[in-house]
């Protein structure tokens, strides 16, 4: 049974000095069952 979600987008851009690679991304759709919330899942998720 799936409790917690998540997706990501990365993408390439014009490298500028905070960010010397290009690469950056976009968090999308966390989502966690509510009786799963404030267990740590969607921290989990993210590392």
């Amino acid at each position: 049974m799936t409790v917690a979600i998540s997706g990501i987008v990365l993408f390439r851009s014009p490298p500028y000095t905070g960010n010397p690679g290009g690469i950056e991304a976009y968090i999308l759709n966390m989502y966690t069952v509510p009786n799963f919330k404030g267990r740590g899942l969607a921290r989990r998720l993210m590392h």
